[in-house]
């Protein structure tokens, strides 16, 4: 469900602000991926070109309908092989589930998300992504680095920080592709999909903290240590 709804909310933010961020979609590359296994490609292929034709009536109209909602499904599905390697009844989206994105998306509140002068879907941190074998965050809007959490409760764990404070230090050492010269993010924020609660504190609390260096060289050395034995430092 999480992926599915973060799929739907790139769609909608992406009309809200007129952009696109000219990156591949993950299940357009696990197309590729299987490209080997006929069959199992061609079911792949036909799921991911019934998400796009979805995807495309959307940017038209900007209506969120049962196609929209079931293209998303389709594609966290296709996702989930590149994820797991595992898949079962792709073409098969639960009625509730559909029902529930078409929730979660009906608490979105356009201001949250609409851009000044930055937005950015799934962006990469450049050299620093390779640090840790590829990354991206979930989105940028202007000075805030966000992360959309479907989860049922609604609270800021532990968990939560470091993944914003590892993305930030990613940012610090490679930045944004595409982000705007000039400027930089000055809040770490997290959306809550199942309140539609928006909250954001200052980037400051991560690097402004004791040992903030100390770290940033821990953190480093760490990653090139796992990407030595090859994996990946996990979210």
């Amino acid at each position: 469900m999480g992926t599915a709804f973060d799929y739907l909310l790139r769609f909608y933010i992406e009309r809200l602000n007129e952009v696109q961020s000219g990156k591949k979609w993950l299940a357009e590359e696990v197309v590729e991926m299987v490209s080997e296994a006929p069959r199992f490609h061609r079911e792949c292929e036909s799921l991911l070109k019934t998400a796009k034709r979805a995807h495309s009536r959307f940017m038209k109209s900007g209506k969120i309908g049962d196609s929209l909602l079931l293209g998303a499904c389709y594609l966290a599905h296709l996702d989930m092989i590149y994820r797991t390697g595992y898949s079962v009844n792709l073409d098969v989206c639960d009625q509730n589930d559909l029902k529930d994105l078409g929730r979660l998306i009906s608490l979105v509140e356009p201001s949250l998300f609409k851009a000044d002068w930055a937005c950015l879907l799934n962006p990469t941190f450049g050299k620093a992504s390779r640090l840790v074998g590829g990354a991206d965050a979930d989105l940028v809007i202007d000075d805030a680095l966000i992360e959309v959490k479907t989860i049922k409760e609604l609270k800021f764990d532990t968990t939560t920080f470091y993944q914003l404070a590892g993305y930030y230090i990613l940012y610090q050492i490679g930045g944004f592709e595409g982000y705007p010269k000039g400027r930089s993010i000055e809040r770490l924020g997290v959306y809550y999909s199942r309140y539609g609660l928006l909250k954001r504190f200052p980037a400051k609390c991560v690097f402004g903290s004791p040992g903030y260096d100390r770290f940033v060289e821990w953190f480093v050395h760490r990653a090139k240590e796992e990407m030595s034995h090859g994996t990946t430092v996990k979210e």
